[in-house]
């Protein structure tokens, strides 16, 4: 069974793709600054710039959203994945890494925030990926 089916089945949620400009701030000891992909119920995943992998499996993310106005600080995540993106860049000189995060032990607060981010998603059905 090869590695896109088996994430398939093993997701939960309807994963949504952000149109808008989001940012992922990875609390880190190097902090990295990533694109947001998508977003479920279940986790989430992003892109950033860099040729090092989070090694840490348990981090936190603020997510900023300038279309909402929305900021959610410390996010807890468990990366699921992280890995190299293929660019038509030489990967020598602009490696980007793509990584795949679930959402961990959220408190009530962080979870009706990003019900509204994806709510908001939800209302345009093409950003829907199944």
């Amino acid at each position: 069974m090869n590695n896109e089916l088996q994430a398939e089945e093993k997701r939960q949620h309807n994963r949504l793709i952000f149109k808008d400009i989001a940012y992922a701030i990875v609390n880190t000891d190097n902090t990295l600054v990533g694109h947001m992909i998508d977003i479920s119920e279940g986790g989430m995943a992003f892109s950033y710039v860099g040729s090092h992998l989070i090694e840490q499996n348990e981090i936190t993310i603020d997510i900023f959203l300038h279309y909402l106005d929305l900021h959610l600080r410390n996010i807890p995540v468990l990366i699921i994945n992280n890995f190299y993106l293929q660019t038509d860049l030489p990967a020598s000189r602009v490696p980007m890494m793509r990584c795949g995060a679930s959402f961990n032990n959220i408190n009530a607060e962080q979870k009706k925030h990003l019900q509204c981010i994806i709510n908001s998603l939800a209302g345009d059905e093409a950003a829907v990926l199944s």
